[in-house]
């Protein structure tokens, strides 16, 4: 009877070896989907692709970047980078510090010993590793580099350009030219030959718009220039904005007004804070704690009595906040939706909108109406699918489209913000299971309470694109759960990782060590048996 009792452990305990050593933590696919954009998924134990067709490619780097047209992305493993293809592959191996994409022309910027280079897609020194800095190559062809403290620009050989005499450069824009600074510490234009093109003022200068006029700084005052460098409007603002339709808002010692192309001050500087003209002509501005709005006059054509305002949707219609009760007005100041919800968000394209009220999200239409009664702990945005996602207690989340009916819903779920599916129609959920960790309330400000600290859920979900190759990192935490979920509730893609994970390998050698103890003692019991049962010797 003993030597079964130890055989029957001896059993069990190996099995458990065997279980906890032959364990994975790996993705597993339920079942596969036809994704519409390629995604990186980064988690604990490396990063992981989701081909079209739903593969999952696996690999041991660190990071990794987008794939581009020709099937190649780059990895990092020790931080070390290299490139891999869509099988998980190293077509380069990783052994440079630092790398840029592929260009047009097949070649990548790559750093090894603190020294920059260009290789092909075999892996091949194009250009050898000799710069000490180095942009990658234009449109035009060529790319600054720095050697010996000075930066100067080479062509696609090697050769330089533009010698190496600047101690700063930054790259050429669309009117080919380049803010360099001398030695002498002058900063000048240059064009694409060298020759010095006109002398650089400014501290700083940005793109030109439309109109050609660019807005630069002299010291800690902002005016505009035009393409030539000529100035039109002389630096005397603190901040400036963009010109739409004609006017940019300017900050004029504590006040902020408008001016036009000719540098006139159109709207006297009366305003704490403005926000930029709509495409109505009406502007958002702040006076005494309060927001209203004028038109291209300066007239006030809606009283400063909000609190907290909005700007006016494609709808002309502008969420105000009154008494800490959130409602609408249209252009003319008149309420559209009263003011009686105490949270809300803009009306998204299908003309809902969503609205908090005791405890409880909804939607409401555009005149107000409850669309979606609020009986949602959470809820998120609809996606362009007519999709969004909602909490319906401490642990149920569910799907429902735009007439509030359940598409799916999940259990065991720790209450936090759920979020809606992306463009793409899918998105990856982290959750974790309600049953290791305490039951939390939803809080209306899209956040979720852990650890006596805030933290919003959307650092560990990834969001798909809709273009081919452009991955999004998500890193959920190692006891999370992860779902890739498509509007219509499917399961696609789910990984388990849990911090019983870290136990494994020393669990798999106790298990190990109590079988070989039971076995031991299986065998001195046998023995004792058979000497026992043994005939006596005469």
């Amino acid at each position: 009877m003993r030597r079964r009792i130890w055989f029957a452990l001896t059993a069990m305990f190996a099995a458990l070896a065997i279980s906890a050593a032959g364990t994975r933590f790996a993705p597993r696919l339920f079942p596969p989907g036809e994704l519409e954009a390629l995604a990186r998924l980064c988690t604990a134990t490396g990063d992981f692709y989701v081909s079209q067709c739903g593969v999952v490619i696996e690999g041991d780097w660190d990071e990794c970047g987008e794939f581009d047209s020709r099937g190649m992305a780059p990895a990092s493993k020790s931080e070390h980078w290299g490139w891999i293809d869509r099988q998980g592959r190293y077509s380069i191996p990783c052994e440079w510090e630092a790398v840029t994409r592929f260009d047009g022309r097949d070649m990548a910027a790559v750093k090894r010993s603190g020294k920059w280079g260009w290789i092909d897609r075999q892996g091949r020194l194009a250009l050898p590793l000799v710069w000490d800095d180095a942009i990658p190559f234009d449109a035009e062809n060529m790319a600054a580099v720095r050697r010996g403290g000075r930066w100067g620009w080479i062509d696609r050989s090697g050769e330089p350009v533009i010698p190496f005499e600047w101690t700063e450069s930054r790259p050429f824009d669309d009117a080919g030219r380049a803010r360099v600074t001398s030695a002498g510490g002058e900063a000048s234009l240059i064009d694409r030959k060298g020759n010095v093109a006109a002398p650089m003022p400014w501290d700083e200068i940005l793109p030109a718009d439309d109109a050609g006029m660019k807005a630069v700084l002299k010291g800690d005052r902002w005016g505009w220039v035009d393409r030539a460098g000529v100035v039109l409007i002389e630096p005397r603002y603190r901040f400036v904005g963009d010109f739409h339709d004609g006017l940019a808002r300017v900050q004029d010692g504590d006040a902020w007004g408008y001016v036009d192309r000719c540098g006139r001050l159109v709207v006297q500087p009366d305003w704490e804070w403005a926000q930029d003209f709509d495409s109505a002509g009406l502007a958002r501005v702040l006076r005494d704690g309060r927001w209203g709005w004028i038109d291209r006059s300066g007239e006030l054509v809606i009283p400063c009595r909000w609190k907290t305002a909005c700007d006016f949707d494609a709808a002309g219609m502008a969420r105000v906040v009154e008494e800490g009760l959130h409602g609408w007005i249209d252009r003319h100041g008149v309420i559209a939706i009263s003011c009686r919800w105490h949270d809300a968000r803009d009306f998204d394209s299908g003309g809902m909108a969503r609205v908090y009220r005791d405890g409880a999200w909804g939607w409401i239409d555009r005149a107000g109406r409850e669309r979606i009664a609020c009986n949602y702990l959470a809820s998120g945005d609809f996606s362009a699918q007519g999709a969004a996602s909602v909490r319906l207690d401490a642990r149920t989340l569910a799907f429902l489209d735009r007439t509030g009916r359940i598409i799916r819903r999940f259990n065991s779920f720790l209450p936090g913000q759920p979020e809606n599916p992306s463009p793409s129609g899918l998105c990856l959920m982290g959750a974790r299971a309600a049953k290791d960790l305490p039951v939390m309330n939803a809080l209306p400000d899209d956040w979720y309470l852990h650890r006596d600290s805030k933290h919003p859920l959307s650092d560990s979900v990834a969001r798909f694109s809709p273009e081919l190759g452009a991955p999004l990192r998500s890193a959920p935490p190692f006891d999370s759960l992860s779902l890739l979920v498509a509007p219509d509730g499917r399961v696609v893609w789910r990984s388990d990782f849990h911090y019983f994970r870290f136990l494994l390998l020393p669990s798999s050698a106790f298990f190990t060590f109590l079988a070989a103890l039971c076995f031991w003692r299986f065998r001195v019991v046998r023995r004792r048996a058979a000497t026992d049962s043994a005939p006596p010797i005469p």
